[in-house]
């Protein structure tokens, strides 16, 4: 589950108003250890105090500036962290920026409030054919020009049917990769490994289109383990 620690937590409410770390760090700590402990149930090992996971974070948050008034700093953390951002290794994605350099798509996993969770892929940069310009005809009559494009992917919550769907509680980028073989994959590797399929726990209903509920149907002899 994507965390947060006490100390970064007060970090980042220093970079909206510098005097809210002062007036209510030591008492959020307080509160940090004390919420971790009935949503988690364990310390972190670190110098910082105890683990925060983020849904949880953006609540105390909310609370802190809705009861204190601060209705501009809480407009402020919106716009810097808005609400579902995807987290890549405990850091938040908002951009392509925030993506590891040569990323055209990752593998991820959302996961809702109710437990279930959905595991699929995200192609984020594709590629476009262009008409060659006359000079790149010049040099070859059938040349090829292409473009690269960034598809906006911030707020995209999964390919799958969201009708009944809980409210998401984070979403979760497992893998990044550079080519879109390598993203087919690894999603189909998870899938297969959490074994997604049966597990009334995953929303996925196919793999790659082509492995479905009944994909066992056929199966001989013992049972699958």
């Amino acid at each position: 589950m994507p965390t947060i620690t006490s100390f970064e937590l007060a970090e980042a409410l220093g970079q909206i108003h510098e005097s809210l770390v002062k007036d209510i760090s030591q008492s959020l700590d307080e509160w940090c250890i004390e919420a971790t402990k009935c949503a988690s149930g364990y310390p972190h090992e670190g110098s910082y105090g105890y683990v925060l996971d983020r849904s949880l974070f953006n609540k105390v948050i909310h609370a802190l500036f809705s009861v204190s008034g601060r209705r501009s700093a809480l407009e402020k953390w919106d716009e810097v962290n808005p609400p579902n951002s995807w987290v890549y290794k405990n850091s938040l994605v908002k951009s392509h920026e925030d993506l590891l350099e040569g990323c055209i798509g990752f593998v991820y996993r959302i996961t809702y409030k109710d437990g279930k969770k959905y595991i699929g892929k995200k192609i984020v940069v594709s590629e476009r054919r262009l008409k060659p310009t006359k000079a790149q005809l010049a040099i070859r009559k059938n040349y090829v020009r292409k473009e690269l494009v960034k598809i906006p992917f911030a707020a995209y919550e999964g390919s799958h049917d969201k009708e009944g769907c809980a409210e998401i509680l984070y979403k979760e980028i497992l893998y990044q990769c550079s080519t879109k073989r390598t993203c087919t994959y690894l999603e189909t590797d998870l899938l297969f490994a959490t074994k997604a399929l049966f597990d009334e726990n995953y929303l996925n209903q196919n793999i790659s289109g082509t492995f479905y509920d009944n994909a066992l149907d056929g199966i001989l002899g013992n049972a699958y383990i």
